[in-house]
C-alpha cells in the first residue's frame, strides 16, 4: 500500500502538502472495463468492499491491583515499509504514544508510554500487525476505590522514505480512546534478601537484571506510604562471609504512633523491640507472632499491613 494513495501529507514545513491523510479511514476502490476496440463503451462501475486502515483496539480494560499485569493488544491493519538499511536489520517499526486523562498515577505503561509495531510482524494469515502495551495497576496498599480513565493516542511521526515520500504513519494520530478500570485491591508484596537484593511491588518478572541491589552497610527506609502514616526501616551490616557485600540484620516497622523492632545485628538470635510515640502500650491490632525455633517473624499493623522476616 503505497502512502500516495491515502491523501495530503507534508514531509518539511517548507514544502508544500502533497496528500491528504487517509488513515484512520474506510478505504475502497472502484473499477470498471471496456473493451480495446471500443473504449469509449466501458460497463459500470463497480465498488470493492471496504478496508479498515489503521489503527484498531478493544475498547475497554479493566487492570486489577492484586494482578501481575494486564497485556493491551493493539494492531494495525496495514504493513508499512522503512528507509533502506532499517528494513533490512529488522529495526523498522512504528511508535504509536500514549496519554491517560486522569488518574494516571493509578495504572502505568510497563515499558514505555507507547505501543511499537514492528513491520516484520506482519501476518499474512490474519492481514494485521499485532503489538501489547502492558499495563500495571498502582499497588498503593490501601483501600481507595476503583478507578476510571481513558488511553488517548498522540500523534505519529516517522522519518520519510525518500525526499518527497513520507511514511504511511506519519502524521496519523487514532481518533479514539480505550476505557481503563482500575480494580481496588490491598495485596501487594516487596521483598529484600540475601546480600541484599530488592524485588519492587510492580516487579513483574523476578529477573535478576530488573532487581534493585544495595550492598553498603546503614540504615534504609525501605518503604514508605505516600497515602497514609506507614514505613518500614531496614539495617545492613557487613555478612559474616563476606566483609566486601551486607546482609540485612535489622528492620522496624511503624504505622501511625507504633513501632515494632526486629534486630539480629549483634545476636545470634533475633530480639523484638516495642515503642510507641506517646510511650503507652501499642495500639490494638498490632500482632506479632513467630515460629516455635524463633527464626519466623510476622508482624501486623492494624491497618493489615504486614512484614515477615526470615532469619
Amino acid at each position: 500500500l503505497d502512502a500516495s494513495h491515502l491523501g495530503l501529507n507534508q514531509l518539511y514545513p517548507t514544502l508544500p502538502a502533497t496528500w491528504p491523510s487517509k488513515m484512520g479511514k474506510a478505504i475502497s476502490c472502484q473499477v470498471r472495463s471496456y473493451w480495446e476496440d471500443t473504449p469509449d463503451v466501458k460497463s459500470e462501475w463497480r465498488q470493492s468492499n471496504s478496508y479498515w486502515a489503521g489503527i484498531e483496539a478493544e475498547d475497554v480494560a479493566v487492570v486489577d491491583e492484586s494482578a501481575d499485569f494486564y497485556k493491551l493488544e493493539l494492531s494495525s491493519t496495514v504493513p508499512f515499509v522503512c528507509r533502506g538499511g532499517a528494513q533490512r536489520a529488522g529495526q523498522c517499526y512504528v511508535d504509536v504514544p500514549l496519554a491517560f486523562d486522569a488518574y494516571e498515577d493509578d495504572v502505568s505503561v510497563a515499558d514505555a508510554c507507547h505501543v511499537r509495531f514492528y513491520a516484520d510482524k506482519w501476518s499474512h494469515a490474519d492481514h494485521r500487525i499485532r503489538a501489547d502495551a502492558i499495563l500495571v495497576a498502582v499497588k498503593d496498599g490501601q483501600w481507595d476505590g476503583n478507578k476510571h480513565m481513558v488511553i488517548n493516542f498522540g500523534q505519529i511521526t516517522h522519518a520519510p522514505l525518500t525526499f518527497n515520500i513520507p511514511h504511511i504513519f506519519h502524521g496519523y494520530k487514532p481518533q479514539f480512546n480505550i476505557q481503563v478500570r482500575t480494580v481496588d485491591s490491598i495485596e501487594a508484596t516487596c521483598t529484600s534478601s540475601g546480600d541484599p537484593h530488592f524485588v519492587t511491588f510492580d516487579e513483574l518478572t523476578g529477573d535478576w537484571r530488573k532487581q534493585l541491589h544495595v550492598i553498603l552497610p546503614g540504615e534504609f527506609l525501605f518503604y514508605k506510604s505516600t497515602k497514609r502514616p506507614f514505613e518500614v526501616h531496614s539495617r545492613q551490616r557487613r555478612c559474616r562471609w563476606d566483609f566486601d557485600i551486607s546482609c540485612n540484620c535489622g528492620v522496624a516497622i511503624l504505622e501511625r504512633n507504633d513501632a515494632v523492632i526486629v534486630d539480629y545485628c549483634h545476636r545470634t538470635s533475633p530480639i523484638i523491640k516495642y515503642k510507641t510515640a506517646t510511650g503507652g502500650p501499642l495500639s490494638p491490632g498490632v500482632i506479632v507472632s513467630r515460629d516455635s525455633n524463633g527464626r519466623y517473624i510476622r508482624v501486623t499493623m492494624p491497618s493489615g499491613a504486614y512484614v515477615e522476616v526470615n532469619v
